[in-house]
């Protein structure tokens, strides 16, 4: 008797827990739909989900953050992160991410206000050694 009651607690847990993993997808509080299964049992929970519209723009941003959608610059909507041109207004190239710099390039922020301009410490060095005290600028990086 006491094994199937546990059974049974085991099964009626693991129901609400699906019923909550199924709102997540939908962009829905988890935690909301786990009670609502928990109370009122598993399967009006899953109506309950059924029930809901999905959340969008919760959704998007997960997709966005986890690099599988990007947001057209014209028209805000988003698409496929392979996508060049937007499905929804046509011709728009896609924002790209943020891509992190090939090499760090260093400068004294203190004595020279000017952008880094410089490969290497090292070279960065280099220049300020050969530089009369205040005077000069660094030189500028050919393009």
């Amino acid at each position: 008797m006491g094994l199937f009651l546990i059974g049974g607690i085991a099964i009626y847990g693991w129901a609400c827990a699906i019923v909550g993993g199924l709102a997540a997808r939908k962009g829905l509080d988890r935690a909301e739909y786990v009670v609502i299964a928990l109370l009122m049992t598993p399967f009006i929970g899953l109506l309950a989900v059924i029930a809901e519209m999905p959340d969008t723009v919760v959704i998007e941003k997960r997709l966005i953050a986890a690099g599988e959608a990007k947001r057209c610059q014209a028209c805000r909507e988003v698409a496929s992160a392979k996508a060049t041109v937007c499905p929804h207004c046509g011709g728009t190239v896609f924002e790209e991410p943020p891509q992190k710099p090939a090499q760090q390039l260093y400068f004294d922020k203190a004595s020279d206000p000017t952008p880094p301009r410089f490969a290497s410490r090292e070279e960065y060095e280099a220049w300020k050694r050969s530089q009369p005290a205040g005077e000069g600028q660094p030189p500028t990086k050919a393009t």
